[in-house]
């Protein structure tokens, strides 16, 4: 029962670290929840933003595209649309820095070098993959000073890792 207690409360931490394709976290209106780290993984399973627990094996579709207007990061974006079959009720959207493409070989990355990045735009590509991350919180007082972090930054920063079908 406080496994389950636990899963669910930290289920909530993690819902409101989420990174959204427009670049906005949920606001919560319950007070923030704590976790060990030692229990993540055990205790505590983290759902990814595609609605899985991170580091389970999924099938992705998703397409690449380039921003339109104006914005301070041109750099293709993953967007996608289906995960295991089924469509997502909001397409998740990734920032090429937090996307690992693979060749089916493992050895090869998919993704072209930086100045060939553009030809990733309008592909749609099928991946097995998994959804992990890594905890970006940076201190905002004190010794250390302002940092500014990329618009796809957050508490929790997602990534996915795959191998291109």
């Amino acid at each position: 029962m406080v496994k389950i207690l636990m899963v669910l409360s930290c289920t909530c931490i993690i819902a409101s670290c989420f990174l959204l394709s427009d670049g906005d976290s949920p606001k919560s209106t319950k007070p923030p929840q704590e976790a060990r780290v030692v229990d993540i993984g055990g205790a505590v399973i983290l759902i990814g933003r595609l609605g899985k627990p991170l580091g389970s094996e999924i099938e992705v579709l998703g397409k690449w595209s380039l921003p339109k207007g104006i914005v301070k990061d041109y750099s293709p974006r993953f967007t996608v649309s289906r995960v295991d079959g089924k469509l997502l009720e909001k397409e998740v959207e990734f920032n090429v820095a937090v996307v690992k493409v693979f060749e089916k070989n493992l050895y090869t990355s998919a993704l072209p070098s930086f100045e060939k990045r553009g030809t990733l735009d309008g592909k749609e590509w099928t991946l097995t993959a998994y959804e992990t991350g890594r905890i970006g919180i940076v201190p905002q007082t004190g010794s250390f000073p302002d940092v500014t972090m990329p618009y796809y930054t957050d508490a929790f920063i997602s990534e996915l890792v795959g191998v291109l079908k």
